[in-house]
């Protein structure tokens, strides 16, 4: 049975919290499976990250047949996002 999981990412900025891609906008996408097997990685577009370019990456959709299995998501080797937020 197929199973879809969408990583849930904390680039967003509220009032009074630091923008965490600020240094980072240029460092590649990467995609791990339960916190170590890297699984996918994406260049960073022309003008680096933002928060909407990165919510709306097809990657951040995992469709996985084991639902046992969580995924992260790094921009280089700062933590932005998993399944288990």
């Amino acid at each position: 049975m197929s199973h879809s999981q969408t990583i849930t990412l904390v680039t967003d900025v509220r009032s009074g919290e630091p923008d965490i891609l600020i240094g980072n906008e240029f460092s590649d996408l990467v995609i791990l499976q339960d916190g170590e097997d890297v699984i996918g990685t994406v260049s960073a577009p022309d003008g680096g990250w933002t928060h909407t370019k990165l919510i709306l990456r097809p990657e951040l959709t995992i469709k996985d047949q084991d639902a046992g299995h969580y995924y992260d998501a790094l921009l280089g080797s700062l933590w932005i996002g998993s399944t288990e937020v």
